[in-house]
């Protein structure tokens, strides 16, 4: 049952894309697009009941026209919940939506192995054999329960943060292989990790995942992956008929004991590989602990890649993809086209002698020589005839129906069976389905000589682009790299910034690294700068006012004190800058604070004469004011604030003078 937040929506109703919004099993809220693969889209998801985000995948509708694939999914889904361990994407749900079936999984937020490849080109020694550790943790608890992924790739292998390696999609390649090769008699896989057992249809065990793990290794070390310059036909083969490359020999630094782990892991034969994840486990586990810092923290030398698109007619890398029947019926064959069955001239007629001799020598030449001629005339007219009916006549074409809309495979079967060469042409398809024939060349339907050629436009589905990393640019610089990416400048907006300079990109939605339908718009926020500070008039403020106030603007604060008559002790009594000046965060206000008037402590100067004690009163700040009491000899009798209290600075002291 899903349904959006306010109105219903039943299973049987058709899937829309986007399912943003949509609330599955009145469980799962459907929040965003995480990424679209070969089988299934993923997006986002918050369990309401559990109170936590998870990654939500949908199968494309065109799995859940197969009854059988439901069934298959249904059932590795619930063998794949089993796997338990930090080195596995748990499973936690499945279910149906608007007739496609989807899983509910742990959401790992992080990039997958093919971003860091792309972004990289290679990894240290060290890096890939800490990838290749927790891919294995992770293939034997999975080989432990009876479970063979199949379709170890990069793009199965997400990574988060520096510790954390997850294996992803247990089970849903194996579904989508076993109801391929029972439909359409092709083998589902990406053909770059394929086993050879897999390509040869035998039955394979858990070493077809090790020789997958080999083989990402050697593309971990080296940048690349074996065979990589031949089509994905001739790869197929040649993983059948050919040992794996030792990567020393396209990085000759590479010591021997990293040759021996990759060719054990991948060895052509299933017998001379590693046995099981454990005892590859223990190899890896020793090299990273014998092999010397100079080797372990040494990459290859190998220009990043922006994406993993390939212009070859069948992706190399990433895109699990359907080989041909044909492919498994010769080892030994290159295949560089798709020749159509050689066509089998059809038998001549045998043309009878019927004349009598005569019983004269004469009659008889004569008879031998029209007979000669009789037969050498019908034969040359009777080959004349069949080979103009089948290079120019009507036995020289075929009638080819509309192939649009079929899939590759049902349209090249119905190719092979008119016995018509093709080729074949990719192309990305907003509209028409990946796998899908979007047109040919000659159009169909149609007649078509049997020499000739037919061309095969095939979908590769929606054109997906990664987000470009633009921050930091300016707005021009970030637009060529949008139309260059096949992306839209959508809204701009800006914002201050204390750490991006004016006219610099300080963020895009979507982020960089995230993949978008192509022509999708990206939003920019543009800095504007520092943003600027006035600053406030603070004379008078309470001192604890005025800090509280600069440093909520981001302002520092330089304090400093004086004495003030005028002043209450604690307020500011001056400031600098001066009021509605224009500072930045992290700029210094300087601060006088007053301490309130000075304060001396009174001298006693009794039974002093006048004169010196007013020096000394009036040495200490104070005024003097003298009274005579009767006859007087000059001497102080008494003062009017007794010695040792403190007056302000200033203040005024009378003396009695006898």
């Amino acid at each position: 049952m899903a349904e959006a937040e306010q109105k219903p929506t039943t299973e049987q109703e058709p899937l829309t894309d986007p399912l943003i919004g949509m609330l599955v099993d009145d469980r799962y809220r459907v929040e965003k697009l995480l990424a679209r693969g070969g089988m299934a889209t993923v997006f986002l998801a918050y369990d309401k009941r559990l109170d936590r985000e998870v990654a939500f995948k949908v199968m494309h509708p065109h799995l859940a026209e197969s009854e059988e694939f439901v069934n298959r999914f249904r059932r590795e889904a619930r063998a794949a919940a089993k796997i338990l361990h930090p080195s596995v994407v748990s499973v936690f749900d499945q279910g149906v939506v608007g007739g496609s079936g989807y899983l509910v999984m742990e959401y790992v937020p992080g990039v997958t192995l093919r971003t860091l490849l792309n972004e990289r080109g290679a990894f240290t020694v060290r890096e890939s054999l800490k990838y290749t550790e927790a891919i294995l943790h992770a293939l034997s608890v999975a080989h432990g329960v009876g479970i063979i992924h199949r379709d170890i790739k990069p793009e199965n292998v997400l990574v988060a943060g520096s510790e954390t390696v997850k294996v992803a999609d247990f089970g849903l390649a194996r579904a989508a292989s076993d109801v391929s090769a029972a439909s359409t008699g092709s083998v589902m896989g990406t053909v770059a990790y394929l086993a050879p057992e897999i390509v040869a249809e035998t039955k394979p065990d858990n070493r077809c995942d090790l020789y997958a793990l080999g083989i990402l290794l050697f593309e971990m070390l080296t940048g690349h992956t074996p065979f990589e310059d031949r089509t994905a036909i001739q790869v197929a083969l040649a993983h059948v008929s050919e040992e794996i490359p030792a990567p020393s020999t396209l990085e000759r630094w590479l010591p021997p004991e990293i040759d021996e782990l990759v060719c054990s892991l991948s060895a052509k034969e299933v017998s001379e590989r590693l046995p099981n994840a454990d005892s590859a486990l223990d190899m890896v586990q020793r090299l990273r602990r014998e092999l010397p810092p100079s080797i372990l923290d040494r990459a290859a030398e190998v220009k990043p890649a922006n994406s993993s698109e390939a212009t070859t007619v069948i992706k190399m890398r990433g895109e699990t993809i359907a080989l041909p029947a044909e492919v498994t019926q010769s080892a030994n064959e290159t295949v560089t086209s798709f020749p159509a069955r050689p066509t089998e001239s059809p038998e001549l007629k045998e043309l009878p002698v019927a004349l009598r001799p005569r019983k004269t020598k004469k009659r008889k030449w004569k008879i031998v020589i029209w007979t000669l001629l009789l037969i050498t005339l019908l034969s040359a007219g009777g080959l004349t005839g069949t080979w103009w009916w089948y290079q120019h006549g009507p036995g020289a074409y075929r009638e080819v129906s509309d192939l649009s809309g079929l899939s590759f495979a049902d349209a090249t079967k119905h190719l092979d069976i008119l016995k018509v060469k093709f080729e074949v042409k990719e192309e990305y398809s907003d509209t028409v389905a990946a796998g899908t024939i979007i047109g040919t060349d000659p159009e169909t339907p149609g007649s078509l000589h049997k020499d000739s050629t037919i061309l095969l436009r095939v979908s590769k589905g929606i054109h997906m682009v990664v987000v470009p990393d633009i921050v930091g640019k300016t707005k021009e610089g970030a637009k060529v790299d949008l139309e260059a990416g096949v992306l839209k400048l959508g809204e701009v907006t800006e914002e201050y910034s204390e750490s991006v300079p004016q006219g610099q990109i300080i963020s895009t939605a979507p982020t960089a690294g995230e993949t978008v339908v192509h022509d999708s718009e990206v939003s920019l926020v543009i800095s504007k700068g520092r943003q600027p500070i006035e600053v406030p008039n603070l004379v008078g403020i309470i001192r604890e006012d005025a800090l509280s106030r600069l440093e909520n603007l981001g302002l520092k604060v330089n304090v400093t004190e004086e004495f003030s008559d005028t002043v209450p002790t604690h307020n500011v009594i001056s400031q600098e800058p001066a009021v509605a000046s224009t500072l930045y965060k992290g700029d210094v206000v300087s601060l006088v604070i007053s301490k309130g008037p000075e304060l001396r402590e009174v001298p006693n100067v009794i039974g002093k004469n006048l004169n010196e004690a007013t020096s000394i009163l009036e040495a200490a700040g104070f005024k003097v004011e003298t009274r005579k009491i009767f006859i007087t000899f000059g001497l102080v009798a008494d003062q009017s604030s007794p010695a040792g209290t403190k007056l302000k600075v200033g203040s005024t002291i009378t003396l009695s003078l006898v």
